[in-house]
């Protein structure tokens, strides 16, 4: 069954300001998670072959704060964990509950300690080049359709935020 408790992607209104700082990009998380129901979100960027960990999150609990530290010690080749899928596919990828899965998440044992369970990994493009990958969660096991899976991808890849936070991104990390 499709859970309705993520909201639609076209409830999210986002305020653009010209240069976003991790601040500001932890900001957009925030309202895009507190809007659409996600608990965290966390943003990996490309960086000598690897993903790794931007500084910019938002968390909803402070119980996920140590899922966040432990996180920043990661990284992800191509291909590799839910990052690294996203990155290498150029496409959204969800997974109805990672605590399950360790062996395609491979912080399913951190999940499954902190509550986490639903996951959407999102691909943010710039000339066909995957710049980052955001990845949001939620505390319940739910399957994301398709169609959900399709307009969170579309809505995200439309938003002006991402053409302001691009540059920022290479520049934070």
């Amino acid at each position: 069954m499709v859970s309705d408790r993520i909201k639609p992607p076209n409830a999210i209104l986002l305020e653009i300001k010209p240069d976003n700082s991790e601040t500001e990009l932890t900001q957009i998380l925030k309202q895009i998670c507190e809007s659409a129901g996600w608990k965290y979100g966390e943003i990996w960027v490309p960086k000598n072959d690897l993903l790794q960990c931007h500084r910019a999150y938002y968390i909803a609990d402070e119980k996920y704060a140590e899922f966040r530290k432990e996180s920043e010690s990661f990284t992800f080749g191509l291909g590799a964990g839910l990052p690294g899928r996203v990155w290498l596919t150029q496409q959204s990828e969800s997974i109805e509950n990672v605590s399950l899965e360790p062996s395609i998440y491979y912080r399913s044992h951190l999940a499954k300690k902190f509550g986490l369970k639903a996951a959407l990994g999102v691909p943010i493009l710039e000339s066909g080049v995957v710049v980052a990958v955001v990845v949001f969660y939620n505390d319940i096991a739910e399957h994301l359709s398709e169609n959900t899976i399709i307009e969170w991808s579309d809505r995200v890849s439309r938003t002006q935020w991402l053409t302001k936070f691009k540059g920022s991104l290479s520049q934070d990390n």
